[in-house]
Formats: C-alpha cells, sequence, structure tokens
C-alpha cells in the first residue's frame, strides 16, 4: 500500500501471526505435551521391534540413525558442529547415559519384570532429578515438588497394583529385574544433568544431540558384538516403520522437545512427563490391546494429575490458592 508521501507500507500482520503460532508450539506447555504423548506411543512402538534383531542392536540402529538425521538436517541449516574437547566429553557421558546404557537397564528389566513395575521403578528418575539438581546445580529442593513426584510415583503403582500384586518379590530373577529399573531410572538422571550442564555452557540442543545420540548408538552396538550379537537387520514394514518412528519421533523430536523444557524448568520439575508417560501408553493399549480400565487405575490418575498440579504451579501460597477455589466449587454445587 503507498502512502500520500509516496512510501511503500507492508502489511505485517502475516509475520505477526507466525510469529504467535511459533511462540505457540514452542511453548513449555505444548513441548510437554508433545513429549508425553509421543513418549507414550513408544512403549508400543518397540513391541514391534521385538523378535528377529537383538534388543541391544535395535537401540543402537535407532539412535545412529537419529544421529545421522540431526547432522544432515543441521548441515543444511549451517549449524556449527566444532565443539572443544570438554564439550565432547559431556556429549560422550549423556550419550551413554540416556541413549544406551539408560535404555539397556530398562530392557533388561522388561525381560524378568511386569511392563507395569519397570514403568514404576524407572520413574524413579523424578526422584533422582530432584536431588541430582540439588547436588550439581545447588537447587534448593522444594517440599511441593519432592510431594508432587511422590504423588504421581504413587498414583502410577495405584494403576499398575494388579500387577504388582501378583508378584513373587522372593524370586532373585524378579529382584534382580527390579533393581535394573531402579538403576536404569538413576542412569537416565545423570543423562539429564549431563544435558542441563550442555545448555548452560551455551551448546544448543540439536547440535549436542546429534553427537550424544551418535556415541550412544555406536556404544550400543559395540556393547552387543562383545556380548556375542549380529548386526541383524528384520526388513519387514513393522520393523523398518517402527524403527523410523522411534528414531524420528520417538528420539529427535521428543528428546528435543524434553531437553529444552528441562533448560527452562530444571531437571526436578521436567522430568515430571516420565510419570506420565505409562498413562499415554493404557490409552494406547486400551485401542490395540484390549487394556481395561479399574478402579485402581482411575484413582490413580487423579493421584497423578494432583502431582502434576502440585509442580507445575509456582509457589504454595498459589497452590493453596488454587486449591481453595477447587474446594469452593465443589461446596457451591453441593445440594
Amino acid at each position: 500500500m503507498t502512502t500520500d508521501r509516496g512510501e511503500i507500507r507492508t502489511n505485517s500482520l502475516p509475520d505477526e501471526e507466525h510469529n504467535l503460532f511459533q511462540r505457540f508450539i514452542f511453548s513449555t506447555p505444548m513441548l510437554y505435551v508433545f513429549a508425553i504423548g509421543v513418549w507414550g506411543s513408544t512403549w508400543y512402538i518397540i513391541t514391534l521391534q521385538l523378535g528377529v534383531v537383538a534388543e541391544e542392536v535395535s537401540i543402537g540402529y535407532r539412535f545412529c540413525i537419529a544421529s545421522v538425521a540431526l547432522f544432515l538436517w543441521g548441515a543444511f541449516r549451517g549449524k556449527d558442529f566444532s565443539f572443544p574437547w570438554e564439550d565432547h566429553r559431556i556429549f560422550m557421558f549423556k550419550g551413554v547415559a540416556l541413549y544406551s546404557v539408560g535404555y539397556f537397564f530398562a530392557y533388561y528389566a522388561g525381560g524378568v519384570i511386569p511392563s507395569g513395575l519397570n514403568a514404576v521403578l524407572f520413574s524413579t528418575i523424578v526422584i533422582f532429578n530432584i536431588f541430582n539438581a540439588a547436588i550439581f546445580f545447588k537447587q534448593k529442593i522444594s517440599f511441593l515438588t519432592l510431594l508432587g513426584a511422590l504423588l504421581g510415583l504413587g498414583g502410577l503403582a495405584l494403576i499398575f497394583l494388579p500387577e504388582l500384586q501378583s508378584l513373587d518379590i522372593q524370586n532373585r530373577s524378579v529382584l534382580t529385574g527390579m533393581g535394573f529399573a531402579v538403576l536404569g531410572g538413576l542412569v537416565g538422571s545423570f543423562g539429564n544433568i549431563a544435558s542441563m550442564k550442555s545448555q548452560n555452557r551455551g551448546v544448543r540442543i540439536i547440535e549436542a544431540n546429534a553427537f550424544s545420540m551418535g556415541y550412544g548408538g555406536l556404544l550400543s552396538l559395540a556393547i552387543a558384538l562383545m556380548a556375542g550379537e549380529s548386526l541383524t537387520f528384520d526388513l519387514s514394514f513393522s520393523y523398518v516403520g517402527s524403527l523410523l518412528y522411534l528414531a524420528i519421533f520417538g528420539s529427535i523430536v521428543t528428546f528435543g522437545c524434553y531437553l529444552k523444557v528441562l533448560g527452562r524448568l530444571g531437571a526436578d520439575k521436567a522430568a515430571y512427563p516420565m510419570v506420565l508417560i505409562p498413562v499415554v501408553a493404557l490409552f494406547i493399549s486400551v485401542v490395540f490391546e484390549g487394556y481395561q480400565w479399574s478402579a485402581y487405575a482411575i484413582w490413580g490418575i487423579v493421584l497423578m494429575i494432583l502431582g502434576n498440579i502440585i509442580i507445575t504451579v509456582k509457589g504454595k501460597a498459589e497452590f493453596l490458592h488454587y486449591l481453595k477455589k477447587i474446594l469452593r466449587k465443589e461446596s457451591s454445587v453441593k445440594p
């Protein structure tokens, strides 16, 4: 449009709308929801990988593919992949903890204990994150954050209570599996701490994950070879499709979203999606595997939602005010 002075005035509304949309998509709540949703689906997708290819090899393939994809995307976008040795040490540690050994422990646990118990014990990563953030970053342990995390874990335990009640805790292999699951949570927490350190040094997530996933994937393949496994590949549609889904959406996109939230909120609050992921997995199980809800599961979800509210609201006063509003609404609807 031309003004009276002969100046050309452009309409900036499309750019403003684009910026608003971009801010919405990359806002913390949206990153939070996307990470929970996609990771919840991976519980079912992983079952499509079991059979022909060893689990360690599949983990290696998954993160090597993710690493190559990130390097290609970074090169296309003109990213700088030159980093000093100190950064590579953090990349290696993060890759070992988050994209290799932590997964091994979770997979090994899944071989001897029920998936529900594995989910509950691996979700102790939330508790480990709270204490590791206090140890390594001097973050104060918030009573509300700890309470919310414990409520979430309690809710998760309620959901899988029927499965847990049938457990033979006298069985040594079961106890070993439980130990592996907790170790998986601990090692994964160390990976989260390494990611926070990397972000604090100014390293962007895409570049860091490109190296870390590559280190983790190569280590997984090396461990598989040392264990006597062969690098076989299954050309079936279900295996290739699930592998690509796990590499692109279950690794690149979700870890990118989650680690971004980690940098913004800290290790204690950001790890709470780990507790909510099994709930999404149950909804998917209803569709594909015929899972039926129980009263325990419903009450468990109520506890987890309450835990999420406690962790995400800012401060005790705000939480108490929020709770009073709920109680007032409850009393107002009573006859």
